[in-house]
């Protein structure tokens, strides 16, 4: 199995949506047999653990003015982190299953799939609408797991 090869991202505030200045540029990464009809994500790997931390920590209790119920199922948990993260970065972040980096789509790469806080990705809507660089470095310092970088989506394109 091949691993991917991706180039690093840099800022042209002259590239994208003309109605968002500064916007990061993002070389696609170059798709190969294994990865054609899967969509690629730009975001930031972050274990599971480390998301629902955050669920009722001071950031959020802010957000939801003390309002917090301890007991809501996991599912929950993660979408009102979501929503934590896209008032901390002003943009619209999401998470994602992805492949773990350098492995293909495969049932063992699949068993230890990371959960992904996604920025965009290869679909051109999402593309078009990537964050600015500032709106990156805030959501690396909130998160503290290292640089984003582009991951392989578990779902295939005809998905969405």
């Amino acid at each position: 199995m091949s691993s991917l090869t991706v180039l690093p991202w840099v800022m042209r505030p002259s590239f994208g949506n003309p109605n968002i200045p500064n916007q990061i540029i993002l070389p696609f990464p170059k798709h190969t047999p294994e990865t054609k009809g899967r969509f690629f994500i730009f975001g930031i790997a972050v274990p599971e653990s480390q998301l629902l931390g955050y669920y009722g920590g001071p950031e959020h209790r802010r957000l939801y003015r003390n309002k917090v119920d301890m007991d809501k199922p996991k599912s929950f948990k993660l979408f009102s982190v979501t929503r934590l993260l896209r008032s901390i970065t002003k943009s619209n972040v999401t998470l994602d299953l992805c492949f773990p980096k350098g492995m293909g789509p495969t049932s063992e790469a699949l068993q230890n799939a990371v959960v992904v806080v996604t920025l965009c990705n290869t679909y051109r809507e999402s593309y078009m609408h990537r964050p600015t660089e500032e709106q990156v470095q805030r959501l690396e310092r909130f998160l503290a797991c290292g640089p984003p970088d582009w991951y392989l989506d578990t779902k295939t394109a005809d998905w969405y």
